[in-house]
C-alpha cells in the first residue's frame, strides 16, 4: 500500500505480524525546516494524546531518520494502522447516512474532539477521507499532519516554499474562511465538522451543491428523512464566523442531548399543537372516540341494527321452526298408528294400507304418491291440513303441500 497525501508518502509496514503505518516525509520538503518540524508534529501530537489516554486517534508508536544508500535523509513516523475504511469509503458503500447514524456518530467525533482540544490542540482538517470507522465500528480521527496550537504556526505553514504553496491546511469545501486566512480558532474544526456531515447526509461533496452565484450551499432539499432541528444544528456547526458558532465541545454535546429528547417525544404531540393540512380524516378517526363519551347509552345503535338486518333469514327460521314442528308431529302419529295396530289387530308393525283397508269397506285406490323409493310406513297431516307428511322404508321423510 502506497498513498501520497500532504508531506508525506503513506505504506503499510510489518512488524512480525502486526501490520502498522509507515509515514514519510516526501524528499522535496526535506529542506525545508518548517516542513519537517510539521510532519513531525503529528507523532507529537499523537505520542501526547496517547499519553493522555485518549482515545479515538491512532497510537504512535516511533519517529526515526533513515539514512539511504546515497546520503539520503528520510523523515519516518510509524503509528498504529487502524483496521476499517475512512468515511469517504464507506459514502461509496452506502451512499447516504441515516439520522440515527448522524447524531451517534455526531456525538462520537465531538468526544474525540474534546479531548483534542483540551490538549490545546485543534485537528484543523476534519473531513471524511481523515474519519476511519474500525470494522469493530468505533471513529478514529486520523491525519494530524495540519494540527495546529497558535495562529503563529499557522501562517508559517501557509509561506510559499520555492514557488509551491504547502499543501494540506487547506480542504477545499471544508476549510473556514479565516483559517485560509491563517486564523484558525477552535471553532474552525466545528465549521469542518458540520461540512463533513453535510456531505455524509446529502451523498455529496460541498462543492456539488454550492450556489457561487448567491453564495449559497444548498445542501438541506438533498437529504432524506433528517430531521430540521438536526439539519439546524449543522447549520450553526458552519457559521460564517467563528462567534455564530458553538463556543466549545461541552455547548455541542449539550445541543445533541437536546434535540435527542425533542426527538423522542410522543408523535402525537405535533398533531395535537397543529392542526393537519386535511381536517376530514381527523373528524373520521375521532368519531369513534368522542361519541362514547358524550353518549354513554346508545340508543341509536341498538335500532339500527335490526333496520339493517334483512327479513329473509327471519322467515328461513319461521320454515325451519315449521319443518321441526311437523316433524315432531309426523314421529307422534307412527307411533300412534303403530300402538293402534297392534292393540286392535294384534300386529307390529302395521302399514297405513293395513289399518285404512280395515276401516273402508270398499277401499279404492285416490292418488298414488311418487317419490319413496320403497314402500310407505305411515302418513300424517298438519295440524293446519296443509301439509302431509310421509314416511318410507327407504329412510326418507318427504313433506307434501296437500291441494298442489
Amino acid at each position: 500500500m502506497s498513498d501520497t497525501t500532504g508531506f508525506g508518502i503513506v505504506y503499510e509496514a510489518f512488524e512480525g505480524f502486526t501490520a502498522k503505518i509507515l509515514k514519510v516525509l516526501q524528499e522535496k520538503w526535506n529542506n525545508q525546516p518548517k516542513a519537517v518540524e510539521l510532519f513531525k508534529r503529528e507523532y507529537d501530537v499523537l505520542l501526547e494524546l496517547s499519553r493522555q489516554n485518549v482515545t479515538g486517534v491512532p497510537r504512535a508508536d516511533t519517529y526515526f531518520q533513515y539514512s539511504t544508500r546515497e546520503g539520503k535523509i528520510l523523515h519516518c513516523l510509524v503509528m498504529e494502522k487502524v483496521e476499517g475504511i475512512d468515511l469517504e469509503q464507506w459514502l461509496n458503500q452506502y451512499d447516504k447516512l441515516s439520522q440515527k447514524r448522524a447524531l451517534k456518530w455526531l456525538r462520537e467525533i465531538t468526544l474525540i474532539l474534546d479531548k483534542i482540544h483540551q490538549q490545546n490542540w485543534m485537528h484543523q482538517d476534519i473531513k471524511p477521507p481523515n474519519i476511519m470507522l474500525r470494522n469493530s465500528g468505533e471513529l478514529v480521527l486520523i491525519d494530524f499532519g495540519t494540527a495546529g496550537t497558535a495562529r503563529e504556526e499557522t501562517q508559517t505553514y501557509h509561506q510559499k516554499g520555492k514557488g509551491q504553496q504547502v499543501t494540506g491546511i487547506t480542504s477545499v469545501g471544508y476549510t473556514p474562511n479565516e483559517q485560509q486566512h491563517s486564523q484558525a480558532v477552535i471553532q474552525s474544526d466545528f465549521y469542518a465538522l458540520g461540512r463533513t456531515f453535510v456531505h455524509l447526509l446529502t451523498g455529496k461533496h460541498p462543492l456539488e451543491i454550492y450556489d457561487a452565484v448567491n453564495d449559497v450551499l444548498a445542501w438541506r432539499e438533498e437529504t432524506e428523512n433528517i430531521h430540521p432541528l438536526l439539519l439546524d444544528f449543522i447549520d450553526e456547526l458552519m457559521g460564517r464566523l467563528p462567534k455564530n458558532r458553538p463556543a466549545n465541545t461541552r455547548v455541542i454535546l449539550q445541543r445533541l442531548d437536546e434535540i435527542e429528547r425533542q426527538l423522542k417525544l410522543p408523535p402525537i404531540t405535533p398533531t395535537i399543537t397543529s392542526p393537519p393540512p386535511n381536517p376530514q380524516p381527523v373528524v373520521t378517526q375521532k368519531q369513534p372516540q368522542v361519541i362514547p363519551k358524550i353518549n354513554p347509552s346508545p340508543p341509536v345503535s341498538p335500532v339500527a341494527v335490526p333496520k339493517k338486518t334483512p327479513a329473509q333469514p327471519v322467515k328461513n327460521n319461521n320454515l325451519r321452526n315449521r319443518m321441526n314442528a311437523l316433524g315432531g308431529v309426523l314421529l307422534l302419529g307412527i307411533g300412534i298408528t303403530q300402538v293402534y295396530g297392534y292393540l286392535k289387530y294384534k300386529r307390529f308393525p302395521v302399514t297405513p294400507q293395513f289399518l285404512i283397508s280395515g276401516l273402508v269397506d270398499n277401499p279404492s285406490l285416490y292418488k298414488t304418491l311418487t317419490g319413496h323409493s320403497d314402500s310407505v310406513q305411515s302418513v300424517v297431516y298438519s295440524p293446519d291440513g296443509r301439509y302431509l307428511a310421509s314416511g318410507s322404508k327407504d329412510d326418507t321423510i318427504k313433506i307434501w303441500r296437500v291441494g298442489q
